[in-house]
């Protein structure tokens, strides 16, 4: 081979490699969005609180943005859906949460129920602000009670497409069962393009309204406002629920997987994470796998208690009233001795 043939062939060699390192580099330059998520512990037992936690990240960078996450229990019901904020994302332009009402069942403002007799309502309008393209949506509701629980074992929802400029309103219901804890209420409602568990994310941050949740004889029990929530910082995000009584179906043995679909300046990105709910008998309140002095003493020091209360503590209310009393103690008691 001549020197002039080689001279080519090294010159193509060089074109070659040149274009190889400069496709390597866009790739790498391409921007990635990671979230992170986590629980503060790996298993949980009756009526305790998860919390959950994340970072998010673009290009290694902490990034403001939106973070929908769908918690689903061992039945494959889905408890608990919420779209809450890494810092301060910008306003939708898009699909738009225009409000979140709470109401009666015709639809009139109203923002007081009584537990045991009555259903708290919520008016949910969301409008679709593109005039020129429908949308899918997903809109979720999930209740709260003063206590952080969810209200249901399932999330109210509705899916639908929305129209170009159309606006859609959900009114879901929620029966308020005797265990139920009285005081202030909160209703959360987003708005998805589908479940963060098939990769949707939400059009924008929540929305939430409170309520009132009173007695049956119409007393309120509390002034208070216990609900579990934390402000977040640029790329952090975390919220906390309490599980809800097992009897209610809401919180079954087993384990539960945390669906976390995020969005970050045009980017998406997913993740997911899983607890343990523990077995558990009924009666071994400090969870040491036995029955025994500890525990009926746990019980007994709130007697009398009902939700409101100062002392009040729905983690020792074993058979779910809303109150500690001889019911507690008897189930207790009928324990006693049993380890597992």
């Amino acid at each position: 081979m001549t020197n002039s043939a080689n001279r080519t062939l090294m010159l193509l060699s060089l074109i070659t490699t040149s274009i190889l390192l400069q496709s390597n580099l866009a790739l790498t330059s391409i921007p990635q969005l990671a979230v992170l998520v986590t629980t503060n512990k790996s298993a949980y037992t009756y009526r305790s609180i998860v919390e959950i936690s994340g970072k998010l990240w673009l290009s290694g960078q902490l990034v403001d943005g939106i973070i929908g996450i769908e918690i689903t229990n061992p039945n494959s019901d889905t408890l608990v859906v919420r779209a809450v904020p890494a810092g301060t994302p910008p306003l939708s332009n898009n699909v738009e949460i225009v409000a979140v009402t709470p109401c009666d069942q015709l639809g009139n403002p109203k923002d007081t129920f009584k537990r045991g007799t009555e259903h708290a309502h919520v008016n949910v309008t969301v409008r679709n602000n593109d005039i020129t393209s429908s949308k899918n949506i997903l809109i979720t509701v999930v209740a709260y009670d003063n206590d952080s629980t969810p209200i249901l074992p399932q999330v109210q929802y509705i899916q639908t497409i929305l129209p170009p400029g159309g606006t859609i309103q959900f009114k879901p219901d929620f029966p308020l069962n005797p265990w139920i804890s009285t005081g202030n209420a909160i209703f959360y409602a987003s708005v998805f393009t589908d479940w963060p568990s098939n990769a949707g994310i939400p059009y924008t941050t929540e929305k939430s309204a409170q309520f009132t949740i009173t007695t049956s004889t119409g007393t309120l029990a509390i002034a208070n406002v216990n609900n579990i929530e934390t402000t977040s910082l640029t790329g952090i995000y975390s919220l906390a629920f309490r599980l809800p009584p097992t009897n209610e179906t809401g919180a079954p043995f087993g384990n539960y997987t945390i669906k976390v679909s995020a969005y970050s300046q045009g980017y998406t990105a997913q993740s997911s994470t899983t607890f343990t709910r523990e077995f558990q008998i009924d009666g071994d309140v400090n969870f040491d796998h036995k029955v025994d002095i500890l525990d009926i003493v746990a019980i007994t020091s709130k007697y009398g208690s009902k939700s409101g209360d100062p002392n009040w503590n729905p983690e020792v209310d074993i058979q779910p009233s809303g109150k500690i009393d001889i019911t507690d103690v008897v189930t207790a008691t009928s324990k006693y001795g049993q380890t597992y």
